[in-house]
């Protein structure tokens, strides 16, 4: 019988964001979804806004530290992940 290693990666994260990622106001931040099989998708952008869209840009208009969050839900996806 013949044996082979199987190497099992981690998941890479379900959201993530580009450049610019800091900066001075108005900042337009890209936002990405990473997720497989979401069929609908909730950003919560930690300024009291959201979006429907699965890869939104945001615009934070004040200066501030913000924790994002995207809710996704599908067939088999993990419901959220916080950045």
């Amino acid at each position: 019988m013949a044996t082979h290693p199987v190497l099992i990666h981690p998941m890479p994260p379900l959201i993530d964001y580009g450049n610019p990622a800091s900066g001075c106001p108005p900042l337009e931040v890209p936002f990405y979804n990473n997720t497989i099989d979401a069929t609908t998708y909730l950003w919560e952008f930690g300024d009291g806004r959201m979006s429907h869209d699965p890869s939104p840009i945001h615009t934070y208009q004040t200066p501030g530290t913000y924790n994002v969050r995207l809710t996704a839900t599908g067939p088999e996806v993990h419901p959220s992940q916080k950045i």
